[in-house]
């Protein structure tokens, strides 16, 4: 212990020792810096279809962790879910920009009102992340979905090939989306239906 220290001085010491609070949007999570608590072992299990939690209480956090190998591998290792090993993940949608694999607030808002289906939209999401030949080569989501309008029987040929894939116990494709509640700024287009 150091001595001769005044309480201030303490005081400084120890704001200086404890790490800056940080968010899952603003730092990725690494090995050194992972909380793995028991109450997040449901969240991980790959036959759990929707995570639910208020804000701040590690969605985020985990999105962004599943979809890295070591981050993985080590949440497999705490939780003893050995089958986190071997899935392979994709994103469906999440909060950074990334029009390339899935459409951003201001892409779905266009396409919604030029009246496009949000049942399509998530369709050409899902297939541009199994890796469809036809979409993928697309630049655009408008012509994504034109490209799934005009091509249903590809459509259903590459969610057969998904279903048998995962049927021969080949890798689980795990798709993940986040951020779900800033898709849109009015709160009537997130509860609307298709």
């Amino acid at each position: 212990m150091i001595t001769g220290l005044s309480p201030g001085e303490y005081r400084e010491l120890i704001q200086a020792a404890l790490p800056v609070s940080t968010d899952a949007d603003t730092v990725d999570p690494e090995p050194r810096t992972l909380f793995t608590p028991d109450s997040h072992r449901l969240a991980l299990d790959p036959d759990v279809t929707v995570v639910r939690g208020a804000r701040g209480v590690g969605k985020t956090v985990w999105f962004k962790a599943l979809q890295d190998g070591k981050l993985r591998a080590l949440a497999a290792d705490d939780y003893q879910l050995a089958r986190l090993k071997s899935v392979e993940t994709l994103a469906g949608y999440g909060a950074e920009l990334r029009p390339d694999v899935y459409p951003g607030p201001a892409s779905l808002g266009r396409m919604l009102e030029d009246g496009l289906a949000p049942y399509d939209i998530w369709m050409a999401v899902l297939l541009r992340a199994l890796g469809t030949a036809g979409i993928q080569e697309l630049q655009s989501w408008p012509e994504r979905l034109q490209w799934l309008h005009d091509h249903p029987d590809e459509q259903d040929q590459a969610l057969a090939i998904a279903d048998q894939r995962a049927g021969e116990g080949k890798a689980t494709r795990l798709i993940l989306f986040d951020a779900l509640d800033r898709l849109h700024t009015s709160r009537g287009v997130h509860s609307r239906g298709p």
